[in-house]
């Protein structure tokens, strides 16, 4: 961020509508916001996630691109401990400066964030006054949404991003996302699912059009258990492959599994060409 400043929090277009309560009483008299707030000046993207998905017909290996990114920014910040809590398409910025087809992801808004101490990445839960599950309740891991408040009954957070990861991939594959639906003139009467309560059958299926490994990757971010979801190193990196790896790789019909000097002269080969 070029710099940060502190102001009057001004009155813009749809602000009633979008956060009434968060506005200070000279706007709003039913607010309870400050007049004050912290502003950060950042770069400049040319939409959101939400609003490139409703904008272009999606190509298959662009939904693959983005997928990929997300991923790679939440290994990111799981290295450093940090759980985003509030993610949505909303928050997913683009930049389109290569092209539409190539879309360049930045994950934005941690106002939700949690650091850890540590990578186990949980936060007490001693009571209800004291809750720490923030952030977006639509996509909220089972084992967050769940958690009952006790002593020595922390939230882990270690996995809840990647389970709104496996969500949001079905928007980026041009589908109602199953746990909230963002495409209201589709019709779609069926109620949205609650990540509280639903069964791994009730997942909706991708298009076949979607690679088999990437199908079986989303299905796996869903899983109820956290334990039974691949890490965010192994997902990122299966999308990697199924992006730039000699297709026959990942073949369910391949007999034998590439050597390590195939394996290094691919990598060679990444390293010493434009992608």
């Amino acid at each position: 961020m070029p710099c940060v400043f502190v102001d009057r929090i001004p009155f813009l277009e749809d602000s009633m509508q979008l956060y009434p309560d968060a506005l200070p009483m000279r706007l709003n008299p039913r607010g309870s916001g400050r007049n004050m707030s912290l502003f950060c000046v950042m770069k400049r993207y040319n939409m959101s996630l939400r609003d490139y998905v409703r904008r272009f017909e999606i190509p298959r290996r662009t939904s693959l691109l983005l997928l990929t990114q997300l991923l790679e920014a939440i290994l990111h910040i799981s290295k450093h401990n940090v759980a985003h809590r509030d993610l949505k398409s909303d928050n997913i910025l683009l930049s389109l400066a290569e092209g539409w087809q190539y879309p360049h992801l930045v994950l934005t808004d941690f106002g939700c964030s949690v650091v850890t101490e540590d990578t186990s990445m949980t936060v007490p839960f001693p009571s209800r006054e004291v809750d720490p599950r923030q952030g977006n309740s639509a996509l909220m891991a089972p084992e967050v949404k769940t958690a009952i408040p006790g002593f020595l009954r922390p939230v882990n957070y270690s996995h809840a991003d990647l389970w709104a990861v496996g969500a949001l991939a079905y928007e980026m594959y041009a589908m109602e996302n199953p746990f909230c639906h963002i495409h209201p003139s589709t019709g779609n009467k069926q109620q949205p699912l609650d990540s509280f309560n639903y069964k791994e059958s009730q997942l909706p299926r991708l298009p076949k059009s979607v690679p088999p490994a990437v199908r079986h990757l989303i299905h796996d971010l869903l899983r109820r258990n956290p334990r039974n979801r691949p890490s965010a190193n192994v997902a990122a990196t299966l999308c990697q492959l199924i992006l730039w790896a000699p297709s026959k790789w990942l073949s369910r019909h391949s007999l034998t599994l590439p050597s390590q000097t195939e394996i290094m002269q691919w990598l060679l080969c990444l390293t010493t060409s434009p992608l």
